[in-house]
C-alpha cells in the first residue's frame, strides 16, 4: 500500500477539521484490519508525492529539523508553516511508535509528522475547498467610478495589483489583454500540489504555451475577469488598469495561502498595494478564526485586501444548532447524500460545542419502509480536558458488525474524531463517512435506498452546540420528532477570520438573451429576484459575535469570460453563450455563472479601484469604508443574509479619496516612526531613505487624484514637481520595511 492512498485527514497532535471528502477511508480500514501493510515505498516504486499541511511550530530549530527530514516548506511566518509532506515521510521512529487510542495510525504522513518532533504543536492537512459584467456595473452607480462621472478622473485600478487564488484558468481570454494587444497578466503561478510541483510563468509566450491548468471547468477565468478584465463586447471588469496575478491550484489551504504569498511578493517588488480574491468555501471548521488557515490568512491580511466568498448554502439546511434542556434532550437528523439511489456517502459532520463540556454522537441505519432506526453503533463522546487537550480518532468498519455488515457495501466505514480543542477550548467531535448501499425500496416507484443513516447528538442540559455538514457529498434532513435543520452557520468557515471581507451575493439581473437569439428568464429557474438578497448566499453570526458577510455584491447571475479549453471540451455550451470573439485563430466565448463566487471578485475590483486613489488604505481602512458605505436600501432588510448592508463602489470610492486627503497627513517634518523622511524646501522635495530599499514617492492633488510619482534609489534624492498647478498636494513616499511618510505642501 502506498501513502497516497491513506487519508489526507487529521492525524495530527491536535487534530481540526477538515473539508476534503473522504473516499480514502475503505483504504485506511483494510489497512486497520490487516489487508494491507504500511511499510514504506520502495525506491522502484512511483515517484514521491507530497500532502500539503498547515504546521505550527516552536521554533527555527524545529522547522530546520523537518526540511532536514524531507518536508518542503513553502512558506512560513510567525510559527505557521506551509509545507508538502513526502508519502514516504518517517520522522524520529521513537517519536512516532506511539499508537493512538484506538488503532496505531502512525502510518499516516500527517501523523509522522505530527509524532515526529516535539517541537510540531500542531498539524492541519490541507483541506480540499470548492469553487463557490455588463448590467452588474450599473448597481450604486458603480459605472461612475471607470467612466469619472463626478470625479476629477476615473479610476481602473491603475497602480494596483489583483490577484486571484483559483482554478480552471485560461490566460488567452481577450478579457486579460490591453487595447494594445499586451497581456495584462503579470505572472502565472501553477501548484502541482501532489508532485510538489511549482510553475512560475512571466510571459505571454509561458501563459500560452501553457494553457490552462484544467479544461474541465471555467471558474478561475470567470472569477478573474470579473475582478479585473479588459472591456471587450460590452463585457469588463471591476478593475480593468490593474496588474494582475493569476494563481491557481487544487485549493488545498496550503494551494490558496502560497498563492497569497506569491501575490503579495509580486506586489512588493513592484511596490504597489494588492487586492487578493478567493472565491472558494468549505463549511466544516470552528467558525471563529481560531483554525491554523484563519489564523496564517489574518497575517497575510495584514498586507494586502483579501477578499473572501461567504459561500452558497443559505438555503441548505446544512446546519444544526441546540441548546440541549430538561425537555431537549437528543437531536437527531437523517443523512442526506448525492446519490439517493445508492446512498453513497462520503463527506464529515462537524459538531462543535460552545465550551468544554462534553458532546455524544452516535450513528443508526433507518430503515425507510419501516420508518424506523434499526441498529446502531456505540456511543462516541468527545475527549480531552483543558489540561490534557488530547484527541481520539476511532474507525469504525461496517464489516465488523454482524447487523451493519447486512445493509452496507463491504470496505464501508466511519471515523469518529474526538477532542477538547486547545486553540479555542471547545468539545469537538468529527465524523467522516464513506459508506454505501445499492438496496433499494421493494416499490420500483420510489426510486431511493432503502436504508440510510441518521445521526443522533446528546448533551447535558445547557450543552449547547452547532452541527455543520462539508456540504460536498451529504447536507441534513428532517427527522420527525426532533427539531429541524436550520441555516444558522452556513458562512463558509474559510471566511471567519478577522483580517479579510466577507462578500455575500444579491441578484442583480433577470435574463439576457444568448447566441442562438433565446430570451432566457432566470427568475424562472435560479431564485432570482432584483432587489433581494439571493436565498443561497451564506450568512452568520459567529459566537465573538460578528456579523457576516461583512458585504454583500451583484452575483446570482453575473456574465463572463469562459475558458476557451472548458467550451472546446463541452462544444454544447456554446449556442446558449451570450457573446464570443476570436484572438489568434481561438474562439472565445462569455458565460453566465452565479454564487458568491462571482459576487466576491466584483467587491474585490472595485476595492482595487479605492487602492488606487489612496494606496495606504489597510484591511482595517476598506472594513471601515465598508460598513459606513454600505447600502441598506435592499427589499428585504430583516433577511440575516443581508450581513452588515449591500456594496456601494462609487460611495466607498469617494470614502477612499476622502481618507487620501484627510488621514495620515504630516507637516513638513520628519515622521519619528519611519525611516523614511520628506522635507519640502524651496518647492523642492527632498527625501531621506534609511532602508536600503528603493522607495517610490507619489503626488497627489486636494480631491485624491494620482498626479506625478518616482522610484527613487538613493539615500538622498531631490525632486521638483514640474507641470504642476499651484495648489495643494499630499506627497506620500513608501519603500519595504519602513512606514510610510507623508506631508501636506502647497506648491
Amino acid at each position: 500500500m502506498k501513502y497516497s492512498d491513506i487519508p489526507k485527514r487529521y492525524f495530527i497532535k491536535t487534530f481540526s477539521s477538515s473539508f476534503e471528502y473522504m473516499k480514502f477511508l475503505r483504504t485506511m480500514a483494510l489497512m486497520l484490519a490487516g489487508f494491507a501493510s504500511a511499510a514504506t515505498i520502495s525506491a522502484d516504486e512511483a515517484d514521491t508525492k507530497y500532502f500539503g499541511a498547515i504546521v505550527e511550530f516552536d521554533s527555527d530549530a524545529t522547522l530546520a529539523e523537518m526540511e532536514a527530514q524531507g518536508v518542503k516548506i513553502l512558506r512560513h511566518r510567525e510559527n505557521l508553516a506551509l509545507a508538502l509532506i513526502p508519502q514516504d515521510y518517517q520522522g524520529d521512529q521513537q517519536q512516532v511508535s506511539v499508537a493512538d487510542n484506538n488503532g496505531d495510525l502512525s502510518s499516516n504522513p500527517y501523523r509522522r509528522l505530527a509524532r515526529s518532533s516535539k517541537g510540531v504543536i500542531r498539524v492541519e492537512p490541507s483541506r480540499r475547498a470548492m469553487p463557490v459584467l455588463d448590467e452588474a456595473h450599473k448597481h450604486y452607480d458603480a459605472y461612475r467610478v471607470y467612466t469619472g462621472e463626478g470625479l476629477k478622473q476615473p479610476y481602473t485600478g491603475k497602480g494596483v495589483v489583483t490577484g486571484i487564488c483559483d482554478t480552471f484558468f485560461d490566460p488567452g481570454h481577450p478579457m486579460f489583454y490591453d487595447a494594445d494587444g499586451h497581456s495584462r497578466i503579470a505572472r502565472y503561478i501553477v501548484y502541482q500540489e501532489e508532485n510538489g510541483n511549482r510553475i512560475v510563468m512571466d510571459s505571454e509566450e509561458e501563459y500560452l504555451a501553457f494553457g490552462t491548468d484544467n479544461e474541465s471547468a471555467s471558474h478561475a477565468t470567470h472569477v478573474a475577469a470579473i475582478m479585473a478584465g479588459s472591456e471587450v463586447n460590452g463585457y469588463r471588469g471591476s478593475a480593468p488598469g490593474s496588474e494582475m496575478v493569476i494563481t491557481v491550484s487544487e485549493l488545498s489551504d496550503v494551494g490558496l495561502l502560497a498563492g497569497a504569498e506569491d501575490i503579495i511578493e509580486y506586489a512588493k517588488e513592484q511596490q504597489k498595494p494588492a487586492v487578493i480574491n478567493m472565491s472558494v468555501g468549505g463549511y466544516t471548521g470552528p467558525h471563529d478564526g481560531t483554525s491554523l488557515f484563519s489564523r496564517y490568512l489574518d497575517l497575510l491580511g495584514k498586507e494586502a485586501i483579501i477578499c473572501m466568498a461567504a459561500g452558497n448554502e443559505g438555503d441548505s439546511g446544512i446546519n444544526m444548532n441546540t441548546t440541549f434542556s430538561e425537555s431537549v434532550k437528543n437531536t437527531k437528523v437523517r443523512i442526506h447524500c448525492s446519490n439517493w439511489t445508492q446512498f453513497e456517502v462520503y463527506g464529515a459532520v462537524d459538531i462543535w460545542s460552545k465550551d468544554d463540556l462534553p458532546i455524544e454522537a452516535r450513528l443508526n441505519i433507518f430503515d425507510s419502509e419501516q420508518n424506523k432506526d434499526i441498529c446502531s453503533m456505540p456511543v462516541w463522546i468527545s475527549s480531552g480536558t483543558r489540561e490534557n487537550p488530547k484527541e481520539k480518532v476511532t474507525m469504525y468498519l461496517f464489516d465488523d458488525d454482524p447487523e451493519f455488515s447486512k445493509y452496507f457495501k463491504k470496505g464501508s466505514i466511519v471515523a469518529f474524531h474526538s477532542e477538547l480543542n486547545p486553540l479555542n477550548g471547545r468539545s469537538h467531535l468529527y465524523i467522516e463517512f464513506n459508506a454505501a448501499t445499492d438496496i433499494n425500496r421493494t416499490n420500483p416507484d420510489e426510486h431511493w435506498a432503502r436504508y440510510t443513516l441518521t445521526l443522533e447528538t446528546k448533551g447535558e442540559p445547557g450543552v449547547y452546540i452547532d452541527q455543520i455538514c462539508d456540504v460536498g457529498g451529504i447536507w441534513f434532513a428532517t427527522f420527525p420528532g426532533y427539531p429541524n435543520p436550520t441555516n444558522h452557520m452556513c458562512v463558509s468557515d474559510l471566511a471567519t477570520g478577522q483580517n479579510l471581507v466577507s462578500v455575500g451575493m444579491y441578484s442583480n439581473r433577470t435574463g439576457a438573451v444568448n447566441l442562438s437569439e433565446q430570451t432566457e428568464d432566470w427568475t424562472k429557474t435560479d431564485d432570482i429576484k432584483i432587489g433581494y438578497v439571493h436565498p443561497d448566499s451564506g450568512f452568520a453570526t459567529l459566537s465573538d459575535g460578528r456579523v457576516t458577510p461583512l458585504t454583500v455584491a451583484p452575483g446570482a447571475a453575473l456574465i463572463s469570460a469562459y475558458s476557451s479549453y472548458f467550451t472546446e471540451a463541452n462544444p454544447t455550451i456554446k449556442p446558449v453563450c451570450y457573446s464570443k470573439a476570436e484572438r489568434n485563430g481561438r474562439e472565445y466565448y462569455w458565460g453566465r455563472d452565479g454564487g458568491t463566487s462571482m459576487a466576491t471578485p466584483y467587491a474585490a475590483g472595485y476595492i482595487a479601484t479605492w487602492l488606487e486613489a489612496c494606496p495606504t488604505l489597510t484591511i482595517d481602512d476598506v472594513k471601515k469604508i465598508i460598513e459606513e458605505t454600505n447600502s441598506h436600501d435592499y427589499q428585504n432588510p430583516d433577511d440575516p443574509r443581508n450581513g452588515r448592508g449591500w456594496l456601494n463602489p462609487y460611495n466607498g470610492l469617494l470614502k477612499a479619496i476622502e481618507m487620501s486627503v484627510n488621514s495620515g497627513i504630516r507637516s513638513p517634518e520628519i515622521v519619528a516612526e519611519s525611516a523614511l523622511r520628506l522635507v519640502l524646501q524651496n518647492g523642492a522635495i527632498e527625501l531621506w531613505n534609511a532602508t536600503g530599499a528603493a522607495a517610490t514617492l507619489h503626488i497627489y492633488d486636494a480631491s485624491g487624484r494620482l498626479v506625478d510619482s518616482h522610484i527613487l534609489s538613493d539615500t538622498h534624492s531631490i525632486v521638483t514637481p514640474t507641470n504642476l498647478s499651484s495648489g495643494t498636494y499630499i506627497i506620500r513616499a513608501t519603500a519595504q520595511g519602513a512606514n510610510p511618510a507623508s506631508l501636506k505642501a502647497v506648491l
